[in-house]
């Protein structure tokens, strides 16, 4: 469930993981949603996994070193407890290396690995860790309510954290799906202060990117602040706002009709990468990943066309054989975009 690859696509078999992740839970094989190469030249994993080469660790969450190596010094506790609990975002404070991690999950348990469970208190969706050693940061505390659903994406950004995913309230104010927080996790009420963000708790948002004074997001929504926007949008940096004045029209269509919130979304100077399980960008035949120009407006030169397809693979886009994107990330040169997913086929090609 991970390996490493050198920049011209080989395997790098000093990074040795041999049987890799594994979860005590049927059907037992572990995902990893959440990689972060944080400081030391190590990795952090975020999945449902608890064990590693078949060694117990701190459930939800494992560092490893650029060998593959366990961080023994990290994997001290229980972790992030239950079947369905799942982590699916880590974020570093490079300047502290404090680590936020996110996911689904009901709290960080502090007690010790196969040892008695010890809950730490208000630690649901969000957490803050000691980047060495796991423990807790004390002054820091999740404020999301208990209907909250998940936290998809955390980014710290100039000294405030941004967090996205599928909630309706934080510290008491109705803020749907993105806010920003001040470094003890509590309501930045400065950011969207008037508004209430997303159209629905359960719509979501499922990625962002930072590109100058924006933020572009992408996730299940119809709606920011009440103006319609199809799965896609771009906010003010500054006050959390929707900038009005960018319109993707139709925006992204949703073919599956279901509750799984994919999206994923890079950004450069020439444009923005979206994917998920979409079909058309306003109107426009995209098979699950696009690039939009930040005027708003298709990159026909980026020709997804069809795009990424699963099984099967000669229906009509409408009646099936939808691609899930759960990630694309654009090379240091920008050069190439990595594109992660369930798919079988891109532009016909399997």
């Amino acid at each position: 469930s991970i390996m490493a690859l050198d920049l011209n696509a080989d395997v790098i078999e000093d990074f040795d993981t041999d049987i890799g992740f594994q979860r005590t839970q049927l059907p037992g094989f572990a995902a990893i949603y959440g990689l972060t190469a944080i400081s030391g030249n190590r990795i952090a994993c975020g999945g449902d996994q608890n064990l590693y080469k078949t060694a117990p660790v701190s459930a939800g969450l494992t560092i490893l070193s650029e060998t593959g190596d366990l961080d023994t010094a990290f994997n001290g506790y229980i972790g992030f407890p239950g079947a369905i609990s799942r982590v699916y975002t880590i974020a570093e404070d490079t300047s502290t290396g404090i680590l936020y991690v996110g996911g689904n999950f009901p709290y960080w348990d502090q007690g010790p690995l196969g040892g008695t469970s010890d809950p730490y208190p208000n630690s649901k969706l969000i957490v803050a860790l000691n980047g060495e050693d796991a423990s807790t940061i004390a002054g820091f505390q999740s404020y999301f309510v208990d209907e909250a659903y998940s936290v998809s994406k955390i980014k710290i950004y100039n000294g405030k954290i941004y967090v996205a995913g599928s909630f309706g309230e934080y510290d008491g104010e109705i803020k749907r799906g993105i806010v920003r927080l001040n470094m003890d996790g509590s309501l930045d009420g400065s950011w969207n202060s008037a508004g209430v963000g997303i159209d629905s708790d359960l719509s979501g948002v499922a990625d962002f990117a930072f590109y100058g004074s924006y933020i572009y997001i992408t996730g299940r929504f119809t709606s920011y602040n009440g103006v319609a926007r199809n799965r896609i949008a771009r906010l003010n940096l500054t006050d959390g706002t929707l900038d009005t004045g960018w319109d993707p029209g139709a925006g992204l269509n949703d073919p599956s009709g279901g509750p799984a919130i994919y999206g994923a979304i890079s950004v450069d100077a020439t444009g923005v990468y979206v994917g998920g399980n979409f079909t058309t960008y306003d109107g426009v035949t995209r098979g699950g990943i696009a690039k939009i120009n930040h005027n708003a407006t298709l990159n026909t030169t980026f020709a997804a066309d069809i795009g990424f397809r699963t099984p099967p693979f000669t229906a009509p886009l409408f009646l099936g054989g939808v691609a899930q994107i759960f990630d694309i990330e654009l090379n240091g040169d920008a050069s190439a975009l990595y594109v992660t997913g369930i798919f079988g086929r891109y532009k016909g090609v399997g």
